[in-house]
């Protein structure tokens, strides 16, 4: 007898005291193809972060650069906002 729950999984009673639960064979193989996808794309988001431009910069250099700016702005916007008034930015 089998019942199924969902789209994913299927319940199989072997005997009356015990239930298994088992996968659908083709989300199995879903979730390899989704797995190499997610990592070509952190592979070629890291790739172009660090990749150095003709001056020899990476856009992840720009980036540390810019953060201690960036944290003063929000800083500044925060306490503009818990004393009521609208942030300059």
């Amino acid at each position: 007898m089998k019942i199924y729950l969902g789209l994913s999984l299927k319940i199989i009673k072997t005997k009356p005291s015990r239930i298994v639960l088992n996968r659908h064979k083709r989300f199995e193989d879903m979730g390899f193809i989704k797995n190499a996808i997610v990592g070509i794309a952190l592979y070629e988001g890291i790739k172009y972060l660090t990749k150095k431009n003709a001056l020899g910069i990476s856009k992840l250099d720009q980036i540390k650069e810019q953060a201690p700016e960036w944290l003063d702005k929000a800083k500044e916007v925060t306490a503009d906002i818990k004393d009521g008034r609208i942030p300059q930015v």
